[in-house]
């Protein structure tokens, strides 16, 4: 009972930040890159976005502005069944995307939760560092990559003007009226052998270049918020 009560508490709370980030998207503000992220969308391959849990709010306010005719629309994003993860799928859900569950608790569940996404021909979102160490790819990310035959995209966001409302992970939650950078890097095959160290490497790149341009040295693909 406890846990359906803390489960239903984290998909509340989630459904309040998607609003929240919705109401971001209305104020003056600037999210830049969401080109990037369309780009790799439409190569015609399974796509695993893949970002890190710090970075996850920066990019659910890329989903609420979004482009006319966005390809994301056409993304699941991954979530567990911890109460970070409860709170993604709220997040998600209030912002009309579809969330594919990805259980750790019970390992028939997750059996069943990754037979469910080997199946599927959809691109999917998920975080590189579930249940930590935190800002690390997961080894059996690339593992689940090359088993889909998917190309692993790292994904990173930077804002202007954002806030820490999570210790750990540290998730940075926009504030209004700021820029937030998003920036999707090259792709990497799930089925290499050096796919988990190259996919480190690609966040690391694509964060820092998030930074920059939310500092403003950076700004290309620009779409406004209106």
């Amino acid at each position: 009972m406890r846990a359906q009560r803390r489960s239903g508490a984290g998909v509340w709370l989630g459904g309040l930040i998607a609003r929240y980030l919705r109401r971001v998207a209305l104020a003056e503000g600037e999210v830049i890159g969401l080109e990037s992220l369309e780009r790799r969308a439409s190569t015609g391959r399974r796509v695993f976005f893949c970002y890190r849990n710090q970075d996850a709010l920066l990019l659910a306010l890329a989903l609420a502005v979004g482009l006319p005719g966005s390809r994301l629309a056409e993304v699941d994003f991954v979530c567990d069944d911890s109460l970070a993860g409860r709170v993604s799928a709220g997040v998600i859900e209030g912002l009309g995307h579809r969330r594919r569950w990805l259980r750790r608790r019970a390992f028939g569940l997750r059996a069943r939760d990754v037979q469910a996404i080997m199946r599927s021909r959809r691109s999917i979102g998920i975080t590189v560092d579930a249940q930590g160490p935190y800002g690390v790819v997961n080894e059996g990310l690339p593992r689940l990559g090359a088993r889909c035959r998917a190309l692993l995209v790292p994904v990173a966001a930077a804002a202007e003007r954002s806030r820490r409302i999570w210790r750990t992970p540290p998730v940075a939650l926009p504030l209004p009226g700021g820029l937030v950078a998003v920036v999707a890097g090259e792709g990497v095959p799930g089925e290499a052998s050096d796919a988990r160290e190259r996919l480190q490497l690609g966040l690391e790149r694509a964060a820092a270049e998030a930074r920059a341009a939310a500092r403003g040295r950076e700004a290309a693909g620009r779409g406004r918020v209106a």
